[in-house]
């Protein structure tokens, strides 16, 4: 799971996980889009602060078989 899918299911908006890891929204922007690389301790604070990943939803349901 990316960082953006993440921050979002958690309800965090770009501005407010920069605030609270410490960095900026643009190195949020550019990290989600592929331009940055965070490093270790960048991904820990951001971690940290939207805890554990969601469970990934499937794209289908499954059906049941007859």
């Amino acid at each position: 799971m990316n960082i953006a899918t993440w921050r979002l299911r958690r309800g965090f908006s770009q501005l407010r996980l920069a605030h609270e890891a410490g960095v900026s929204r643009f190195r949020i922007s550019l990290a989600e889009r592929g331009y940055a690389k965070l490093d270790l301790e960048e991904l820990h604070r951001i971690a940290k602060i939207l805890g554990p990943p969601p469970p990934r939803q499937k794209a289908f349901p499954m059906r049941s078989r007859k």
